[in-house]
């Protein structure tokens, strides 16, 4: 019997209080969308809320005001890049 892996969310919310959560917890409002990463067309989940936007493979970013997807994409695949230089 395989025990499936609850994947879990933590992010802080506007009180300064952490919390986590299920990403299951977020299935209703989650949807999918197509990047393309070195070529090739990635399809990723995307949870966006009030306090936080996730992204399935990159993680989790708060942001205050608009969130700009395409350049939190490239931001945090940047960051991913230079920490192997």
């Amino acid at each position: 019997m395989t025990k499936s892996k609850v994947e879990t969310i933590e992010y802080v919310i506007k009180k300064g209080e952490l919390v986590t959560t299920k990403i299951s917890d977020y299935d209703e409002i989650a949807y999918y969308k197509d990047f393309n990463e070195k070529g090739k067309i990635v399809t990723r989940k995307i949870i966006d809320t009030e306090e936080f936007t996730y992204i399935e493979g990159l993680g989790i970013a708060t942001v205050v005001g608009e969130l700009n997807m395409e350049k939190l994409i490239k931001t945090l695949l940047q960051e991913s890049y230079f920490r192997y230089l």
